[in-house]
């Protein structure tokens, strides 16, 4: 009995060691510290509805997940490094600024632990409004020495440069920068024809081209009172 039994013990121990061998190997890794599960993304606007901007910049966000096993992040903009980010969350927003028109490719690079690298590249197209001057410059002459201009807002202009010249194809001199669509032109000569162009000035200060001309002539000086009295000679003493 004992050498039958015998056998059946050893079967014993060797399903012990088995059973111990694949729970060992059945262990699962944190997933949660492993740098391979790191992932990274980018939201850019959508441009699928030929958004047209009217400003120089934009919102991006970076999404990190994990990021406590990133030691940073760059961002780049057609290869051109713009933003490195060492204190990682799991969203990063980012204001990105273009120069023009056209497509720009955003890519975010996470650098992990272990030496984990993780990449995310979105591409965005670009539709801002040109940078133009005024199409129309409104001239009203309001006395002997002064001239009111005004003129229609330029959706991406940030500020507008007011040239002038006393010949129509003279030199134009710029005479003031202004943010309003509006300026008055004082201390002039009266019975003169002064000649205006405009250019808008966007929030990179880069300039338009110059409008078209437009003009305005001073009133001459005003007459004497002593013209239009009417002298009573019969009060005369």
């Amino acid at each position: 009995m004992r050498v039958k039994r015998g056998p059946l013990l050893v079967i014993s121990m060797a399903s012990c060691l088995c059973f111990t061998v694949m729970l060992s190997c059945s262990k699962t890794p944190n997933p949660f510290s492993d740098p391979e599960n790191v992932t990274i993304d980018l939201i850019v606007p959508d441009t699928s509805a030929q958004t047209v901007y009217t400003l120089d910049t934009t919102d991006i966000t970076i999404i990190a997940r994990l990021p406590s096993l990133i030691d940073s992040i760059t961002l780049t903009i057609d290869d051109e490094p713009c933003s490195v980010f060492t204190s990682i969350q799991d969203t990063v927003p980012v204001t990105v600024i273009f120069d023009d028109s056209g497509s720009i490719v955003v890519k975010a690079t996470a650098y992990c632990e272990k030496g984990v690298i993780k990449e995310c590249a979105k591409t965005l197209i670009v539709h801002k409004n040109p940078l133009v001057p005024p199409d129309t410059i409104y001239t009203q002459p309001l006395s002997d020495t002064s001239i009111s201009l005004y003129w229609k807002n330029v959706r991406v202009a940030r500020k507008y440069r007011v040239y002038r010249s006393l010949s129509v194809t003279g030199t134009f001199s710029a005479i003031k920068t202004v943010e309003d669509t509006s300026y008055l032109d004082e201390y002039l000569t009266d019975s003169t024809i002064y000649y205006y162009r405009i250019s808008s000035i966007d929030s990179l200060n880069r300039e338009s081209d110059l409008s078209s001309v437009f003009s305005a002539t001073t009133f001459g000086l005003p007459a004497s009172r002593w013209d239009h009295m009417v002298w009573d000679v019969g009060s005369w003493e």
